[in-house]
């Protein structure tokens, strides 16, 4: 039983864990391309890029994946980037159980 307790907290602390900073948590994120960006400058494209675990949850994984591309979006693109386009996700086993999420960085004219 205190086996299972302690997968489950394991589970819980590395799905609530982020890792992104300040600056990238306040970067625009969407699901998909719409009109909300489509009057931006497309910066380019960016990835993020996480080790899976195979304990952890899918969902949490691929929510880190897309917390990564926002922080390579800032890193990428420095000040510039406020909008940020999810793509899309792939898993991959090689070795290791890698998800890489793809999408693209925008600068949207800010309203004063």
């Amino acid at each position: 039983m205190k086996i299972l307790i302690s997968i489950f907290l394991i589970l819980i602390l590395t799905a609530c864990s982020t890792g992104v900073s300040r600056e990238a948590a306040q970067i625009a994120y969407h699901h998909e391309m719409s009109n909300l960006v489509s009057d931006c400058f497309r910066l380019g494209p960016v990835k993020g890029e996480v080790e899976a675990s195979w304990i952890s949850p899918e969902f949490s994984e691929h929510r880190k994946a897309k917390l990564a591309l926002t922080q390579n979006a800032l890193d990428k693109y420095g000040a510039d980037v406020d909008n940020v386009v999810f793509i899309n996700t792939v898993k991959v086993y090689e070795g290791k159980n890698t998800i890489f999420a793809q999408g693209a960085a925008f600068k949207c004219e800010r309203e004063s």
